[in-house]
């Protein structure tokens, strides 16, 4: 299982690679125009408001990251709407004149999220509260305060920086305490063009 999971990882995330440079860097045959009247008005509404730009960028993104297997669930979900757009597109503007290849690939990637099926399933939880992580209501504490041990210097080096820079605001922004604040020498002083 493990190796049909790499076969196919790979498989989609470099033809979503090749196919979303393809878009910038025009280094395939030009594609015929879609059969039906219906899908060619729709890919040139597409076109002219580069919205395919974006797609194919988000083909990019999610298929690099399939690629390099770094965080695979995030570029299943950058490529899983993307999929089921270009099988919509298969079903209902071209009707299927040619192989359904949005079928094919969303087939893929839903054998993928099964393949990554413990990373999703926290997503489908019923009682879903904000500001809880997963680890938090897991019943391993241990693991919880390892896992956040190791981003704690980065939180406080972070955290030390945020507190100098306000610091800095209040003291060269703000009038002491005790003073009142004139607004409009504050807003010569401080905007363009104030003396």
């Amino acid at each position: 299982m493990k190796w049909a999971i790499l076969a196919v990882r790979v498989l989609v995330g470099l033809g979503f690679v090749v196919l979303g440079s393809e878009y910038f860097l025009h280094f395939m045959p030009a594609q015929a125009p879609p059969p039906t009247e219906n899908a060619r008005n729709f890919a040139g509404i597409l076109m002219a408001t580069d919205y395919f730009a974006v797609v194919k960028v988000l083909e990019i993104a999610g298929g690099l990251l399939l690629l390099s297997g770094r965080m695979a669930p995030l570029g299943l979900i950058l490529l899983v709407p993307v999929t089921v757009n270009i099988a919509l597109w298969d079903l209902l503007l071209v009707k299927l004149q040619g192989p359904p290849m949005g079928l094919i690939l969303l087939a893929l990637e839903v054998f993928l999220i099964w393949g990554y099926r413990h990373y999703f399933a926290p997503l489908l939880t019923t009682d879903a509260k904000p500001g809880l992580s997963h680890f938090e209501r897991s019943k391993s504490r241990a693991g919880f305060a390892a896992a956040m041990s190791v981003g704690t210097p980065v939180v406080r080096y972070f955290s030390g920086i945020v507190g100098s820079f306000a610091a800095f605001v209040r003291s060269s922004l703000l009038p002491p305490p005790g003073i009142e604040p004139d607004v409009a020498s504050m807003v010569t002083l401080y905007l363009p063009g104030g003396s």
